[in-house]
């Protein structure tokens, strides 16, 4: 029976009988290859994790933008009541000022057929 035992670096096989030469070597090249899976296996997985670190920051980031942007539109959402409020008491005062000039002419008298001048002074 042949054992193999590998150090963790996978570098040092080490071979428990020496007799069989052939299968020690193919078992090289399989540990070998399996090696070089593996730490194309952790370059993989180092980018992954870079890319998600990077989305990461991205998602912070625009979540961020989007409270400030949310923010902003509750303000013009408070803003555009307060504007529509103030159309309507503008549109009640003129409607007062209106009405008031009207009742101040309540008692005006106007004759007609004689001619305004210019000059003449109305008391």
């Amino acid at each position: 029976m042949i054992e193999f035992f590998v150090d963790d670096d996978f570098d040092t096989p080490i071979e428990s009988d020496p007799t069989s030469s052939t299968n020690y070597s193919d078992l090289i090249a399989v540990l070998q290859e399996v090696r070089a899976d593996i730490k194309a296996v952790d370059r993989k997985y180092d980018e992954l994790f870079t890319s998600v670190n990077f989305c990461s920051d991205k998602i912070t980031d625009f979540q961020g933008t989007l409270t400030a942007l949310s923010d902003r539109v509750k303000c013009i959402h408070a803003i555009k009541e307060e504007n529509k409020l103030l159309k309507a008491e503008i549109t009640r005062i003129s409607t007062k000022n209106e009405e008031l000039e009207q009742y101040s002419r309540l008692n005006n008298l106007e004759i007609q057929g004689v001619p305004e001048s210019k000059s003449a002074l109305l008391q």
